[in-house]
């Protein structure tokens, strides 16, 4: 009777450690920079690839935002480049003008935006952004950005996601998360 009782025991300490390890975790979001990819310019006359473009998409991941946070599903992302000669940072308050990200060579400069910036903004969480679509830019952008003559160019999508109300929009870094895509070399 003992071993009956002891085997109904450990069934049911079994049956109670398997219900909490399946309930489910919390949702939790980033909002995903792409890759940098050419985009045909409508007035070049062999319709040749000279613009770049990005896009950035809201996805589930474990390091992301907790679907409780109001505003996770608001923010968005923008083409940078790396501005020549390059403006070496350690954190993002260096960089007046652009985002303070690492680099090729495996230290950190300011990425900044083209001067016609090459964007797409959801601020507000009553126009979020949706769950795995690709939101592509508006304004693609010339490869060789103006006044870059050094050859070659690197390009990345940085994204945001706002942690509090307009977050991406304001200078305090807590209201913010930053991603940094992929670096893509133009020759």
């Amino acid at each position: 009777m003992r071993k009956i009782w002891l085997l109904v025991a450990a069934s049911m300490l079994l049956l109670l450690l398997a219900t909490g390890m399946a309930q489910s975790p919390a949702r939790k979001f980033i909002v995903d920079p792409g890759p940098v990819v050419f985009d045909i310019d409508p007035n070049h006359p062999a319709g040749a690839p000279s613009m770049v473009t990005g896009s950035v998409m809201l996805k589930r991941s474990p390091d992301g935002v907790d679907s409780g946070t109001p505003t996770y599903k608001a923010g968005g992302g923008c083409l940078t480049y790396l501005a020549s000669p390059t403006q070496a940072c350690s954190d993002q308050s260096l960089c007046t003008k652009g985002y303070c990200g690492d680099t090729t060579g495996g230290t950190k400069a300011c990425w900044v935006q083209p001067e016609r910036d090459s964007c797409v903004r959801r601020p507000n969480p009553g126009d979020p952004l949706r769950e795995n679509e690709h939101l592509k830019f508006d304004n693609p952008t010339p490869k060789y950005p103006n006044g870059v003559s050094e050859r070659p160019v690197f390009w990345r999508v940085v994204s945001c996601q706002n942690l509090v109300l307009f977050g991406c929009t304001k200078p305090d870094p807590n209201g913010k998360v930053y991603r940094f895509g992929p670096i893509k070399r133009i020759d």
